[in-house]
């Protein structure tokens, strides 16, 4: 509050130190535009960062090398409330790309989570993993890369042998979790390895309401074209002389309908069936899918959940796949791309059967606030 007793704006700032040193204050007469790209899995976390240059200094005198380190924060004041300071603490980044462009005269920074500059990404190798957890292959992977390792899923396969044969760590570790059901993630200087279906099932952090404010745009959609009702496990062992079967159905199953066939190394009809599950979710993840544009919101992180209520069917709880946080000349915005977890897609179903009510159709009260 001012002398007038006038509450202060909202305000945001962009917090950034390079190779140690804070350059926040430097760099804010330049900034056009800063974009923070969180993702679940897959790819890496990565940061842009558009700055004028018309007098030349990012180009000639302040210009940033490639494989030097970034890290960002973004800091808000009277955003939710009155004197209130909050900051989301983005991560520390590797530059990877420096661009320029004009009119007018521009230079873009792109910088990643998962560094260039090791031989986790850039470097190929061939070697054999004996009597290895996917645990321990990735611990090895970090620490080779000077990172630190993050396993957060209940699942954790042990492996006879496993060949690396002239691929990076970084494409054979994704390989290993991809075949185990697992989502891989790169960010602030740690590799993440977790069970995205175990992270559907957590609260979410926040409720999104038909009609709220901080939403400007939002969208749904929903598909039948490459969704399966169930999933088989079949594999051959030669040297044991074994077939090991699994399956894993959401719900009763019709002879016409898809089911998706897998082949793929199993040691015991309990890991068929796992993987029978696991394939499952990742071939039906995208059945519904959506994205929301809001103003600015620091508690959003690839990974977690939101629930939606207002918008009839399309109501339930959602995986965020991506949180994209940016700031400038339309001051900070939050936009992410969501899909519906496996717990609310089966809540519905449930629903469905005992002929309840489908979800949804909740609305704010002191209980169940729009925003938590």
């Amino acid at each position: 509050m001012d002398e007038t007793g006038k509450y202060d704006p909202r305000q945001t700032r962009i917090e950034l130190i390079y190779e140690g040193a804070d350059i926040s204050k430097d760099i804010a007469p330049f900034l056009l535009s800063f974009n923070y790209d969180d993702k679940s899995s897959g790819e890496s976390d990565d940061l842009q960062i558009t700055l004028e240059d018309r007098d030349g200094l990012w180009r000639d005198p302040w210009y940033p090398s490639k494989g030097e380190r970034i890290t960002a924060s973004i800091i808000t004041a009277n955003w939710k409330n009155p004197g209130e300071h909050l900051s989301l603490y983005c991560g520390s980044f590797e530059i990877d790309e420096v661009e320029i462009s004009e009119p007018p005269m521009t230079v873009n920074i792109k910088a990643v989570s998962a560094p260039r500059s090791t031989s986790m990404r850039g470097e190929t190798k061939s070697r054999n993993w004996d009597g290895y957890k996917l645990s321990g292959i990735a611990n090895d992977v970090a620490h080779s890369a000077g990172m630190n390792l993050e396993y957060l899923a209940s699942s954790n396969p042990l492996y006879d042998t496993r060949s690396q044969a002239s691929i990076s760590d970084m494409k054979f570790l994704m390989k290993l979790c991809t075949d185990a059901g697992l989502a891989l993630k790169v960010t602030d200087s740690k590799i993440v390895i977790f069970d995205e279906a175990e992270f559907e099932g957590m609260d979410p952090v926040m409720v999104l309401a038909r009609g709220d404010g901080r939403i400007v745009s939002m969208n749904i959609k929903t598909k039948m074209a490459g969704t399966y009702k169930a999933a088989e496990v079949q594999y051959s062992d030669t040297e044991a002389d074994e077939t090991h079967f699994g399956v894993y159905a959401e719900d009763g199953i019709e002879e016409s309908e898809q089911v998706l066939r897998i082949n793929q190394r199993v040691k015991s009809r309990k890991e068929a069936d796992e993987l029978a599950q696991s394939k499952l979710h990742e071939a039906n993840k995208n059945e519904t899918t959506g994205s929301f544009n809001l103003q600015g919101e620091l508690g959003l992180a690839a990974g977690s959940n939101i629930e939606i209520i207002g918008w009839g069917k399309f109501d339930g709880i959602y995986f965020i796949e991506s949180a994209k946080h940016s700031y400038g000349g339309s001051g900070y915005t939050t936009s992410i791309s969501i899909r519906e977890g496996g717990p609310s897609k089966k809540k519905k179903k449930e629903k469905k059967k005992s002929g309840g009510t489908p979800a949804g159709g909740k609305v704010a009260s002191e209980e169940f606030p729009v925003y938590q």
